[in-house]
């Protein structure tokens, strides 16, 4: 099936909970799609420029990544039920463009994303009525391209980024210097003292990866090669 009428698909994922796929497009269309049956369910609208990821948070929701992180309500009508935004109350062309979200699997109240001046975004579910992060990291020093919320041996928080680095970072240590749900989130000062570690390092942009069930990572990145990590040691 098609994800969208002439606008480029930016993004997928699969539900296995749903059997669906899901798709965001550069015009800022959620797209749902059965693909044994070959053809689109739903279709839904951002309001947003374009959408640039998106990750399944439960068998019936769904978060997208764009000018902010949206939530959404498949059981519905498709149309976003929440707005997280990077800088509330800024000019949507003034705030950082989020380009990837992900879930915490074992905390599903905790999400992150990544933007594109290179910082990662951190939200508490139980604070969302504020819509304010409760943290935020200066991580990279280009686009962040992709986020993964989970335990693993490296660290629970995972981020690529043009700047040619795959980096692992400690979610405690992030949280720990939350400032409270009514301060700014605060700004992590560089590298050592955040508790992040460089998993991998090159000379171009890390594009995506991606974390298996059994605890092996793989790498893309534009020096056309794949970086495989075991991520249990």
């Amino acid at each position: 099936p098609t994800a969208g009428k002439g606008f480029a698909a930016l993004g997928v994922s699969w539900s296995a909970e749903e059997q669906r796929l899901a798709a965001v497009n550069e015009d800022g269309a959620l797209v749902l799609l059965d693909d044994s049956r070959g053809c689109r369910l739903d279709v839904g609208h951002s309001h947003e420029t374009s959408l640039f990821g998106l990750s399944w948070q439960a068998p019936h929701q769904l978060l997208t990544a764009g000018n902010s992180v949206l939530i959404w309500d498949i059981r519905t009508k498709l149309a976003p039920k929440l707005r997280l935004e990077p800088q509330p109350g800024a000019a949507a062309h003034l705030a950082p463009q989020m380009h990837c979200v992900s879930v915490h699997p074992a905390k599903p109240n905790l999400l992150t994303s990544g933007s594109a001046d290179g910082d990662l975004f951190l939200w508490d579910m139980r604070r969302a009525e504020k819509h304010t992060a409760v943290a935020r990291v200066q991580a990279h020093s280009s686009d962040v391209w992709g986020v993964h919320l989970g335990e693993t041996g490296y660290g629970d928080l995972l981020s690529c980024s043009s700047d040619g680095t795959l980096q692992a970072w400690r979610l405690d240590n992030i949280l720990s210097l939350d400032g409270g749900a009514d301060d700014p989130a605060p700004f992590l000062p560089p590298y050592n003292e955040q508790g992040s570690r460089v998993l991998v390092q090159l000379g171009l942009p890390v594009n995506a990866f991606d974390v298996c069930d059994l605890g092996a990572l793989v790498a893309a990145s534009d020096a056309q090669v794949l970086t495989f990590i075991d991520l249990r040691r």
